[in-house]
């Protein structure tokens, strides 16, 4: 989903697991997605994506949900190469 402004989120739904992720998303672009969702439809499922955009969708459907496991993942915007990391 793309809208006017720029906002975009990608929502997936593969073998029970939904995926959200989003590089730049709005409060109305997150209620979109909320509301497209046909939650009556999924049941219990496995959601997974950049944990602010999921937990922000699953807020705003007012949707019960526990965290199992919370990853943290770094982003680097450049790699400072001090070795060869291939010889030969």
């Amino acid at each position: 989903m793309i809208d006017d402004n720029g906002a975009n989120i990608l929502c997936l739904w593969v073998d029970n697991n939904f995926l959200i992720y989003s590089d730049h998303y709005t409060d109305d672009a997150i209620a979109l997605v909320a509301e497209s969702i046909k939650w009556d439809k999924i049941g219990a499922c496995d959601f997974a994506g950049q944990s602010f955009v999921v937990k922000q969708v699953l807020q705003k459907a007012n949707q019960k949900y526990i965290i199992v496991k919370e990853r943290i993942i770094y982003e680097c915007s450049k790699l400072a190469i001090t070795k060869p990391l291939v010889t030969g």
